[in-house]
């Protein structure tokens, strides 16, 4: 979660005017983005995929060798089958995903010329319309939204952990601990990580990544190693 809220505040960054005009003006609204924001929603993706992937194939990997000899059996800290099996279609998930939204990508660099400029030649033709820049994200957004669905899924806890000496849930909801505590108990947790995490998008949009200005290869080294891939030219 950390790291996709820092995906937001970068995101949130790049049309702020904070940075250098080339990378941080002129590069649409949140919901119309254009250039670097488009660009970016893009490669994101791609990216998220490509973490995903290598942290579940060494997730997979590891419990395997480490535990095949108990896979079937019913012993704490022993992965069973369909644990295993839901992270396999996950990293399959990841893989599938990678290929898809980096083969259907279309990156196209800023003109140092549209660093004052949107209008006229300085119109990013990937989102003239709305239907062009659906044609652009739709494999990138499709992605962002299934990997929020499966994270959901997979982090979801059906029954509470057992640990030896809580009590049975009649027991807790005879001493007042049912449902409804629970769900108040719940909300305020949500409520504190949501204000928590937007704090964070805010000091890091407002202090942190305009610390950081003009910190790429491209300004920096000289190097052009994203080539069209971050939209900056060179």
């Amino acid at each position: 979660l950390k790291s996709w809220t820092f995906l937001l505040a970068v995101y949130i960054y790049l049309g702020t005017g904070f940075g250098n005009d080339i990378t941080t003006s002129f590069n649409g609204t949140l919901l119309q983005p254009k250039w670097l924001r488009l660009n970016f929603i893009q490669y994101t993706a791609a990216a998220d995929a490509l973490v995903w992937m290598v942290l579940e194939l060494t997730l997979v990997l590891y419990k395997s060798w480490q535990r095949w000899p108990s896979l079937c059996r019913r012993s704490p800290g022993v992965p069973t089958f369909p644990y295993l099996m839901k992270h396999v279609c996950n990293l399959g998930f990841s893989g599938a995903g990678l290929y898809v939204v980096w083969t259907k990508a279309h990156y196209v660099r800023k003109p140092w010329a549209c660093r004052q400029s949107d209008l006229g030649e300085c119109m990013d033709p990937r989102s003239k319309t709305t239907e062009d820049l659906v044609l652009t994200l739709q494999w990138s957004l499709l992605y962002w939204a299934a990997r929020i669905i499966i994270f959901v899924m997979m982090h979801q806890r059906s029954f509470p952990m057992f640990i030896h000496g809580t009590p049975w849930h009649k027991v807790r909801r005879e001493g007042g601990r049912g449902w409804w505590d629970k769900a108040k108990a719940d909300i305020k947790v949500n409520v504190l990580w949501v204000l928590m995490l937007m704090g964070c998008v805010a000091i890091e949009v407002l202090i942190i990544l305009p610390s950081m200005k003009g910190l790429d290869f491209n300004t920096a080294c000289g190097f052009d190693v994203l080539g069209d891939v971050s939209g900056i030219p060179y």
